[in-house]
């Protein structure tokens, strides 16, 4: 990205996961429908795993108890009533019997065929359980890119940006999407008319242009690419859904995603109230070798590489702080992630300014 090659993070930038903690107990004085097992089988989604287990929101199809322990002889802790939302784990060893937690606390076991799956449940959901969402956090699909009624040697700085950016979606650019068209644009340009075998001469034709708008529309339907914001913090980001699927809220100032195997993460902090950004900017440059560094007035960016990983940081001015995202990834992952780092950093918008 901006021209560096292969990156790596210093590893403070990640911290503990802090736990969820969950209180309280309901029960209901009616007594329960039957128990009796179904066949069909239960998909969660959406989900995160972690090791056997995986987190999904469902749906309680009639008056359930609760158990203590997956048996039908256990006692009952209390009910949940139809219709309403909980979380359970689904434990793959055990496919008849789903742990339960409810939001106001209580815990158990239930028979999987007495819930069914939340289809209305995003990861923002299961992100913010047990706590309840204000409305300043969403996530919503990347609208599509817009072809338009372009003339190919006179492109307005929208139009330039949106070239930018479709480039920069199918890895041919790894410059900062400004809308200004240099040797770093001109040669991504090239690169891709090269990949379709038509002549490299660095400017596009419309019907280039239309192949290379359609191509990035299918780039951002394959990832499933969303826009993660969070209007309180005052930033938004766009990112690969179905490579980082898991969305977890680390601290009140913090979020992590990441992929299935742990591997990837994409960590967006908001740094403390006061915070000197020069100062950040020299510590890292301390703990850790970057083969790439810039540093202006408001924002800097760090990339560098060793010890098999990867990674891009930038911290940017924020009221009296500042915020910082990091991606942190395996080398033998670098040809997807160095793409998408891009898409990541050029993406990563502060809305408060």
């Amino acid at each position: 990205m901006f021209g560096w090659t292969r990156p790596l993070v210093p590893r403070f930038l990640f911290g503990f996961f802090l736990p969820i903690a969950l209180a309280g107990s309901m029960a209901f004085s009616a007594l329960a429908e039957s128990e009796k097992p179904s066949s069909a089988p239960i998909v969660a989604q959406p989900k995160t795993t972690t090791s056997d287990w995986i987190r999904a929101f469902y749906r309680v199809r009639r008056l359930t108890p609760v158990r203590a322990e997956p048996r039908y002889d256990s006692p009952s802790l209390g009910f949940l009533a139809p219709g309403q939302q909980i979380l359970i784990t689904i434990k793959e060893q055990d496919q008849q019997w789903v742990s339960v937690e409810s939001r106001d606390g209580l815990k158990g076991f239930v028979i999987e065929s007495l819930v069914r799956p939340d289809d209305d449940a995003s990861l923002i959901d299961l992100a913010l359980w047990p706590l309840e969402s204000d409305g300043t956090v969403t996530l919503e699909p990347v609208p599509p890119f817009e072809v338009r009624a372009i003339v190919p040697s006179n492109l307005t700085t929208e139009d330039k940006q949106q070239v930018q950016r479709a480039l920069a979606y199918l890895g041919h650019y790894d410059g900062v999407v400004d809308g200004r068209f240099g040797e770093r644009t001109f040669s991504a340009i090239r690169d891709f008319q090269r990949s379709n075998d038509t002549d490299p001469s660095g400017q596009l034709t419309f019907i280039q242009y239309y192949d290379l708008i359609g191509s990035a529309n299918d780039r951002l339907e394959h990832y499933s690419m969303q826009t993660f914001s969070d209007a309180n913090a005052g930033y938004r980001v766009d990112y690969p859904g179905n490579l980082l699927p898991s969305l977890v809220r680390v601290d009140s100032d913090t979020w992590r995603l990441s992929d299935r195997d742990d591997q990837v993460n994409l960590l967006i902090t908001v740094g403390p109230k006061g915070a000197d950004l020069q100062s950040a900017y020299e510590q890292l440059n301390v703990l850790g070798q970057f083969s790439y560094r810039l540093l202006k007035d408001r924002m800097f960016v760090l990339a560098g590489g060793g010890e098999g990983t990867g990674a891009y940081h930038v911290a940017k001015t924020s009221g009296e702080g500042f915020i910082q995202m990091s991606l942190t990834y395996p080398n033998t992952l670098s040809p997807i992630w160095e793409e998408f780092a891009t898409v990541l950093f050029n993406s990563f918008d502060l809305t408060d300014n």
